[in-house]
């Protein structure tokens, strides 16, 4: 058609074609025009409906919706708002200026002016503008916070209940000594020469009982000869039996007083002591209800004892 006419298009758009032609009849024209209706109206989008209006609208509905879920679905992408805005071009085109034999016309292309479509406007919504995944987005944050919250109340949960069973422990083991203490006072002191007996109610290993001792001021008593021998042995009821301080631990048969003192030669051993039976007797312990006789026994065994102090 424009060969046809003698159109000489200046650029690839329609709208910015300059005719040139000696002569165009109203056939020509209205096709050129139809071309250029049909190439700007391709351009728009959902301009396949025509004339269906309620078509157009939902498609461009759906284009806007599919807008807002793709920067719904950039999250932490930033998107610079590039506003379309009217262009007015005011400075005249190149003229085109063509010559025949008999007559020279000369042709101006006018200034134009090329106006946004509205479609094609873009408002970018502001930062705090509310999206259909912000519920979503709060609950998810709610949830993660809740969690982390309880994980911590757990975890301090569990330091004071292993504190507090801690504690529980060591407030039973001082209630204990405190109550053994008790004990210790309340029992019968019985008083020969400088010092002062006291026969325990409680049972205790060798070990355990000369720390009681200690406490009480004393230490598990050291037989120094045969009338102290039998005064002790007057506070014990016929068939029980008692820790007294001598021992070999360090080295057998090298017998030594708890309180550190030298042992005294006297002894009162049961016929056949001590016979460190098993190699495991190595504290000594005095038989009641006779001469208050002695024999070698496994340190750890619990019994009475008795204690002495000046």
């Amino acid at each position: 058609l424009l060969c046809e006419h003698n159109l000489t298009p200046i650029s690839t758009s329609p709208l910015d074609c300059i005719i040139t032609s000696s002569s165009m009849d109203p056939r020509s024209i209205l096709l050129l025009s139809l071309l250029v209706i049909s190439s700007v109206s391709s351009t728009f989008p959902c301009s396949e409906f025509g004339a269906d209006l309620y078509g157009e609208i939902n498609c461009l509905r759906r284009l806007l919706n599919q807008c807002t879920t793709d920067k719904m679905n950039r999250e932490t992408r930033t998107v610079t708002p590039t506003p379309f805005s009217t262009t007015t071009s005011s400075s005249p085109k190149p003229t085109t200026t063509s010559t025949t034999t008999s007559t020279t016309s000369t042709t101006a292309r006018a200034p134009t002016t090329t106006t946004t479509a509205p479609w094609m406007e873009v408002t970018e919504a502001p930062d705090d503008w509310p999206t259909p995944n912000s519920a979503l987005i709060i609950d998810a944050l709610k949830y993660e916070l809740t969690r982390e919250i309880e994980t911590k109340i757990r975890e301090a949960n569990s330091q004071f209940d292993a504190k507090m069973a801690s504690y529980q422990v060591q407030v039973e083991m001082e209630m204990k000594k405190i109550n053994k203490e008790v004990r210790m006072i309340k029992l019968k002191v019985h008083r020969r020469a400088n010092f002062e007996y006291i026969l325990s109610e409680e049972r205790e290993s060798w070990y355990t009982a000369g720390e009681i001792c200690t406490q009480w001021g004393g230490h598990l008593v050291s037989i120094r000869d045969s009338r102290e021998n039998a005064f002790v042995a007057t506070m014990l009821p016929l068939g029980e039996s008692a820790w007294i301080g001598l021992n070999d631990i360090q080295r057998e048969d090298v017998f030594v007083n708890a309180d550190g003192s030298p042992a005294s030669s006297y002894r009162k051993w049961e016929d056949g002591q001590p016979d460190n039976f098993s190699h495991n007797e190595n504290c000594v312990e005095m038989m009641g209800g006779g001469e208050g006789r002695w024999r070698d026994s496994l340190c750890l065994l619990t019994k009475r004892f008795i204690c002495r102090r000046s």
